[in-house]
């Protein structure tokens, strides 16, 4: 499934003390609402939101390194259909989340 391309919000992304559920962008302009039943789980909520966006690009850039290393590593151990499985699926998930 390819998903289009948006602009969101620039990161960093945070959360503010007293603001519950509230998630702000880099200019402290209030971007998104985590809302839950339990007033409790809404700032957690955001705070789970702001980790995921604000490390996303990071741990997109390690996962395309490691295929990158592991598809060198395996080259020359695997039979070519399970590496070529292997690349596939890793290449699949990873154009899931860019």
């Amino acid at each position: 499934m390819k998903m289009t391309k948006t602009k969101h919000t620039p990161t960093p992304w945070e959360i503010k003390e007293g603001w519950s559920g509230h998630i702000f962008g880099p200019n402290h302009e209030m971007i998104s609402r985590a809302m839950d039943c339990r007033k409790s789980s809404a700032q957690e909520n955001a705070a789970f939101i702001v980790r995921a966006v604000n490390s996303h690009e990071a741990l997109l850039e390690v996962a395309k390194d490691l295929v990158k290393l592991e598809a060198d590593r395996l080259k020359g151990f695997l039979k070519r259909d399970d590496y070529e499985c292997r690349m596939a699926t890793a290449r699949k998930i990873i154009a899931q989340v860019v």
